[in-house]
């Protein structure tokens, strides 16, 4: 019975009223923390957030565009010096050990490459999270400075 309410629970975690009642549910707790200041507290974290807010908006399209174009270039320069080591390599190689050889390096390669681009994903996400977690800040703190 335990297991099967454990089921339950986690099928229906991405059901939209369950994820409604977690987000009134956090936005409640959110809110309660700043109910209680006063004006200038209140306005001293708006500041604080919107400085922090804005910053990383700005890191994160600077980062994101040099990210973006440091695998590019990493890649076309590595996609250019592995097929040369390969073309040498093949020269010197019988026939049998050419295609071990090719697939083994196409599969470091792309594996490679799989885990960079994964690597690189997981951080935009998680910036991005946190850049939306400042946003509701903010809308909560202008809210209770109206």
């Amino acid at each position: 019975m335990f297991m099967r309410e454990k089921i339950k629970k986690r099928l229906l975690y991405f059901k939209k009223s369950e994820v409604d009642k977690r987000e009134l549910s956090a936005y409640i707790k959110e809110k309660s923390e700043f109910v209680n200041l006063s004006k200038d507290e209140l306005q001293s974290k708006y500041v604080n957030t919107k400085v922090k807010f804005e910053h990383k908006k700005r890191v994160m399209n600077m980062l994101s565009i040099t990210l973006f174009i440091s695998v590019l270039t990493v890649l076309f320069t590595t996609s250019k010096n592995v097929i040369n080591n390969y073309v040498s390599l093949l020269n010197q190689v019988s026939y049998q050990n050419k295609e071990v050889l090719y697939t083994a390096t196409l599969y470091v390669y792309f594996t490679l490459c799989f885990i960079i681009l994964i690597s690189a994903v997981i951080w935009i996400v998680n910036v991005l999270s946190d850049i939306k977690k400042l946003q509701r800040r903010l809308l909560i703190i202008e809210n209770e400075l109206e």
